[in-house]
């Protein structure tokens, strides 16, 4: 699975375990890992959401078998993601980058 710069990886297999990952280049991946395209927020934002507590959580609540999480429940939580106005992407951007 390929996966582009600016991507958020998150590991589906036990959410529990909270892998994830901004990647700074382009690159590959296995199928245990969702690449998710940041479209609205700035990459840095999404990867600290998908990163808190609360995601793991509704996450684990989507998990089954071996808890390898749904791939549309992820999309329906990501879906559900409050968007702050512009201007606040551009302020924690300029934070998390200082």
């Amino acid at each position: 699975m390929l996966f582009k710069k600016g991507d958020v990886l998150f590991g589906k297999l036990r959410p529990s375990l909270e892998k994830y990952y901004y990647a700074n280049e382009d690159g590959f991946c296995t199928g245990e890992i969702l690449a998710i395209e940041p479209k609205r927020i700035y990459g840095q934002f999404l990867k600290y959401f998908v990163g808190s507590p609360n995601f793991i959580k509704q996450c684990d609540v989507f998990s089954y078998g071996t808890k390898l999480i749904m791939q549309k429940g992820i999309f329906g939580l990501l879906n559900m993601l409050f968007l702050p106005p512009q201007y606040i992407n551009v302020v924690f951007y300029g934070l998390v980058n200082y």
